[in-house]
């Protein structure tokens, strides 16, 4: 069975967002026109604005597979050690910071932020036949 959740994106984000994108654009408003700097500006508008929305986690028989803009991850369901509540800062595949931290075997550890955070749990303990630590 395969089942997609995509990311919460956080109102902390969209914030940050905002005012970056202010910074980038108001240099061009309040200088000499230049066309190159329009393109430039628009091409990172552009990524930061879809970056959020390519973030999903995929659950795919006993893989967890995470998926950002352009890179991904594999994540044997079996190996998942531990599940814990996280509003870290660190750079992750999460645009909210309602975060999960998924503790793997090998020392791996994955930050994710599902939209569906208690289906998505549900759904690991479900595959990994087993009861994940979950640590709120």
């Amino acid at each position: 069975m395969k089942r997609t959740f995509y990311s919460r994106i956080g109102t902390f984000y969209c914030t940050v967002t905002i005012l970056a994108l202010a910074a980038v654009w108001f240099p061009v408003f309040t200088h000499e026109f230049k066309l190159a700097a329009v393109i430039i500006n628009a091409l990172i508008s552009i990524f930061m604005i879809a970056l959020p929305f390519g973030i999903r986690y995929v659950i795919d028989g006993e893989m967890l597979k995470i998926y950002t803009f352009c890179f991904h991850s594999d994540v044997r369901i079996e190996s998942i050690t531990r599940l814990e509540r996280s509003r870290t800062w660190i750079s992750s595949p999460a645009a909210s910071l309602k975060r999960l931290a998924i503790y793997a075997s090998g020392g791996n550890v994955f930050i994710v932020s599902p939209r569906h955070q208690e289906e998505f749990i549900a759904m690991l303990n479900g595959i990994a036949g087993k009861e994940i630590t979950y640590i709120p």
